[in-house]
């Protein structure tokens, strides 16, 4: 995940163009990093409406196309949150906004997702000396983040604890990130350890989208899906765009990747996953290559 750090290392300027793919309808918004950026208790009914009400939402930009319904906008600074007025359902990084910042948002119409770093701990979080002896190594191309070891008792507290605090502050669901880390530590105790978080995570009643983690969400759909929904939509990055991360250029993704990921998007529709792409591009044949794609979709 493209997440700006500028609290503690310097800024990534990377843009983003993020689609909400359906069976109809499509939209678009580009998201470009700036120098200024960084990164009331809900009852059990009012969580599950608000689960309700984001799938309904989602279902509704299949009716017509839409300029402003999703951004992600993980890296943003609270001051600058006026620049999200506008957007239906966007992403943050909510432990970096207060329970006010949020109220605000909600107030303007827009449904909030928060980042939640499931599978990794970038060193600029306040926490990382406490799980320091849990790394399982760098995170290639993302200085200063490490894979965690998900089997671990107190990063499991830890993450049951910070999806409350950010549930406090007013949140309407969970952008889950770097369930990757079953691909890279292919572990039965990784897996494991990332469906006991996301059973935490589900009993709160929120939205929840996991952010790639193909190999997880595969694996999982087809060992426990039906026995148990655990999330409601996957944002996949760079179905036909990719990042050159030696030059920090933005590139045509591998026809190969492309292929495999639209089989592995149809495989989560036909199994009621919502889908959301993600593509970083300066590009306007390939913004267009992924429009078109989602709009037959």
């Amino acid at each position: 995940m493209n997440k700006n750090k500028n609290m503690m290392i310097p800024v990534i300027a990377f843009c983003a163009v993020v689609f909400f793919c359906s069976l109809v309808g499509i939209f678009a918004v580009v998201i470009r990093a700036d120098k200024d950026n960084h990164v009331a208790d809900n009852t059990a009914n009012g969580n599950a409406n608000a689960k309700v009400e984001l799938r309904e939402l989602y279902e509704s930009f299949e009716k017509k196309k839409f300029d402003k319904d999703y951004g992600v906008f993980v890296g943003l600074n609270p001051r600058n949150k006026s620049a999200l007025f506008g957007y239906k359902i966007v992403v943050i990084d909510a432990e970096y906004f207060s329970k006010d910042d949020i109220d605000i948002l909600h107030k303007n119409g827009i449904k909030v997702l928060s980042y939640l770093n499931m599978g990794s701990v970038e060193k600029f979080r306040d926490y990382y000396g406490e799980f320091e002896d849990i790394t399982l190594g760098e995170y290639k191309n993302w200085e200063d983040e490490y894979w965690i070891d998900t089997s671990s008792e107190n990063w499991k507290k830890h993450i049951k604890q910070l999806s409350e605090d950010l549930t406090k502050k007013g949140v309407d669901g969970f952008f889950v990130d770097n369930c990757d880390v079953y691909y890279y530590h292919a572990e039965q105790k990784i897996y494991d350890g990332l469906i006991d978080m996301l059973k935490e995570l589900n009993e709160i009643g929120k939205y929840i989208v996991i952010n790639g983690g193909d190999y997880f969400v595969r694996m999982y759909l087809q060992d426990e899906f039906q026995k148990n929904k655990l999330f409601d939509a996957v944002n996949q990055e760079s179905l036909f765009t990719a990042i050159n991360f030696e030059d920090s250029s933005f590139v045509r993704q591998e026809i190969e990747t492309t292929e495999y990921y639209k089989e592995y998007l149809e495989s989560c529709k036909a199994n009621d996953v919502q889908v959301f792409v993600t593509e970083y591009t300066k590009d306007k044949h390939l913004e267009n290559l992924s429009e078109k794609y989602c709009y037959e979709k």
